[in-house]
Parts: structure tokens; sequence; C-alpha cells
């Protein structure tokens, strides 16, 4: 620790207790700020997305003007507009975070598994005790998440043929 961040011993502990809450609070607004302006970008961008698809730029898709006139990903404004588009922006956030957080645990697990000394202990182990690998079964939420996620990256037309299938298998027709 820097000299800067050592605790003042002239500061009583309830002082240094409610120092941090107080700092603790700061960041939490901080992360509510940032989510805020996330969902107003997101709601930004698909209102531009209207307008360029609507023609009012010209003869360009919306990703193309996309790409020329913004520097962050294709991959950031979708997760972004995905979110704004969703009924409750929050829940859609807390959600992905969730799917993320999920995600780099399983990661994690991975990679640690493929640690040398892992993969030691596991040799040393006989054939019928060693553990078998396998990804974990998707939930039925993660394959929603998946389709759904595909469904975005169509164009309209194919989603509405995609849409109009899927009533048909909904209603027993196909």
């Amino acid at each position: 620790m820097t000299e800067q961040q050592t605790v003042t011993p002239f500061v009583s502990l309830d002082d240094a207790v409610l120092r941090i809450h107080h700092k603790w609070q700061r960041v939490i607004d901080a992360q509510q700020k940032a989510q805020s302006a996330r969902v107003e970008c997101g709601i930004e961008l698909l209102a531009l997305r209207a307008r360029i698809e609507a023609g009012e730029a010209g003869e360009i898709s919306w990703w193309s003007f996309y790409e020329r006139k913004f520097t962050r990903s294709r991959a950031d404004a979708e997760k972004i507009m995905a979110i704004a588009s969703e009924a409750n922006p929050q829940a859609a956030h807390e959600a992905a975070k969730a799917r993320n957080a999920e995600i780099n645990r399983a990661y994690r697990q991975r990679k640690q598994a493929n640690t040398p000394a892992h993969r030691e202990r596991e040799q040393d182990k006989p054939l019928g005790e060693q553990q078998e690998l396998l990804p974990p079964e998707p939930s039925q939420q993660d394959l929603i998440d998946q389709i759904i996620d595909l469904f975005k990256q169509l164009h309209r037309q194919s989603q509405i043929r995609c849409a109009i299938k899927l009533r048909r298998i909904l209603r027993g027709d196909a």
C-alpha cells in the first residue's frame, strides 16, 4: 500500500467505517450512472438505425454506416441496442451480467483444469477415476438466449419469415 492508501490512526474506527460506506455508495452510484448511460446510448443507436434504414443517409446499410461513423465494435453496439430494446432494460442488463459471470466462471474452471499440475494429478489416477471434461449442458435459458441472439442477427425479412414459421410450430401446423 502507498502512503496515501494507509488508514490514518487519528480517525476513529466508526469514522473509518463510515468513510468506507460512503465510498462504496459512490461506486454503486457510478455503476448505476454507467448503466443508465448504456441504455440511453442504446436507445439513441436504435433511433439512428431507424433513420438510416429509412434511407435518410442514402443507399447505405445500417452496419456499414455504423462502421464508418463509430469506433466501438459492432458486438458492443449490438449488446447495448439489445438491452435498450427490452421492455425492462435494467432486468436485461442484470440477465446479461449473470450470463457473463457464468461464462467467466466456466472459463476459469476450464483454464484451471488445463493447468499442468491438474493434468498430472488426473494422469496419476486410474482410468476409471479420471474425470471426463465435457462442457456443461446448456440450460433452457441459455438455449433461448442463443436463439434470440441468432434471430437478432437476421435481416428484417428473415426475422419475419422465422416468426411466421415459429407461429406455425406453436399452433401445431408445422
